[in-house]
């Protein structure tokens, strides 16, 4: 995003549309992620386990907007 000509005004709310955005996919994919470890969708209670397998360092990914896009949803800043 080239920020030649913007006020700080604009500025700001791009940044807090983006968040909103970001903050609205983050909370969804965490509301699927309970929905699927929820005993009564698994229909299986002796399976309350969860095996997650992923990359060990995706927060740093560039996909995922790096460690301080997280640390914002975290509470961080």
């Amino acid at each position: 995003m080239p920020l030649l000509g913007w006020t700080l005004e604009a500025i700001r709310a791009d940044l807090l549309q983006k968040l909103a955005t970001e903050r609205e996919r983050y909370e969804g994919m965490a509301q699927s992620a309970l929905t699927l470890c929820d005993p009564a969708v698994l229909g299986d209670e002796s399976a309350l386990s969860v095996h997650v397998e992923g990359t060990a360092q995706i927060i740093g990914a560039a996909e995922f907007g790096g460690p301080n896009s997280v640390a914002r949803f975290a509470g961080g800043h």
